[in-house]
């Protein structure tokens, strides 16, 4: 089963916005348990928005925590070692939000 992160952080400052966000988009290609990432900036609210799929088993608790390993694993290497992202990932207070989707099984497109 698939399911699919999206996050959005905020509070970042704008002159690194672009720098974080490529390096992160880069990082997730990388990856090879990501699937389908998109990473988009809007520099005038200081926001970045990370969205992609995985690997999911069901158990939404086990699947956000697995979500944010994978994507701490992406920040700590490569590019995006450019950027202090920890502080980001783990301070509740920047208005990160955040959410987990599941497909519905049996649904008709």
């Amino acid at each position: 089963m698939a399911a699919t992160l999206q996050l959005l952080l905020s509070g970042l400052p704008s002159k690194f916005l672009t720098q974080a966000g490529d390096a992160l988009m880069v990082g997730l290609l990388g990856h090879a348990t990501v699937i389908d990432p998109i990473v988009s900036s809007d520099l005038d609210a200081g926001q970045l928005s990370v969205s992609f799929e995985f690997e999911a088993t069901g158990n939404v608790q086990a699947d956000v925590r697995h979500a944010m390993r994978l994507l701490r694993e992406v920040t700590e290497g490569g590019q995006s070692r450019q950027f202090d992202w920890s502080r980001w990932l783990a301070d509740s207070d920047l208005g990160r939000t955040g959410s987990v989707q599941y497909p519905l099984v049996g649904a008709v497109a």
